[in-house]
């Protein structure tokens, strides 16, 4: 109930407007690509919570899907969330494990030992507790599976770009 009295608060509008939490999306096209998967989801029978139109895509909450549904499947990198029941947290873990990405995923619980259970368990490069997107750029960021190409952050950022090679010279006889 919380999630979608916040969700319902986060304003979406041109960078222009003050006391904005969120700009639009990266493209006209990006933006058709996350409407393409809201749209899917409502013809697959999901309940909408929070969408509305306009060129900025408004934070969307969809429920009523199958796991099997694509938006369930696939990274659709906009500001949508599809919630789903669960009856134990190793039923949440087997789900989210069973899909071709791991990017990250967030975890809510006041039980410390099952942050950190979950955590451990689920296939994903970043788990967040209690919180999302708190990060140092020193921290390595980067997804499991098919999410990402390694990692990001400082040192990390230098090892995926940059080759080690070593010279080997002698300089006399």
């Amino acid at each position: 109930h919380q999630f979608f009295i916040f969700f319902r608060k986060i304003r979406s509008q041109d960078k222009e407007v003050t006391n904005v939490f969120m700009g639009p999306l990266v493209s006209a096209e990006h933006l058709e690509k996350v409407r393409h998967y809201v749209d899917l989801a409502v013809k697959e029978g999901a309940t909408i919570e929070c969408f509305s139109g306009g060129y900025f895509l408004q934070p969307t909450i969809i429920t009523g899907l199958q796991d099997s549904s694509p938006v369930n499947r696939e990274e659709i990198f906009g500001p949508v969330v599809v919630m789903s029941p669960f009856s134990s947290m190793e039923e949440v873990v087997q789900r989210a494990n069973d899909v071709d990405y791991g990017l990250c995923a967030v975890v809510f619980t006041k039980d410390i030992n099952l942050a950190h259970r979950t955590a451990g368990a689920l296939e994903v490069g970043t788990v967040w507790v209690n919180s999302w997107l708190v990060r140092d750029l020193t921290m390595p960021f980067g997804g499991m599976k098919k999410s990402g190409l390694g990692r990001e952050g400082l040192l990390h950022s230098m090892e995926t770009f940059t080759e080690e090679k070593t010279h080997c010279i002698q300089l006399s006889h």
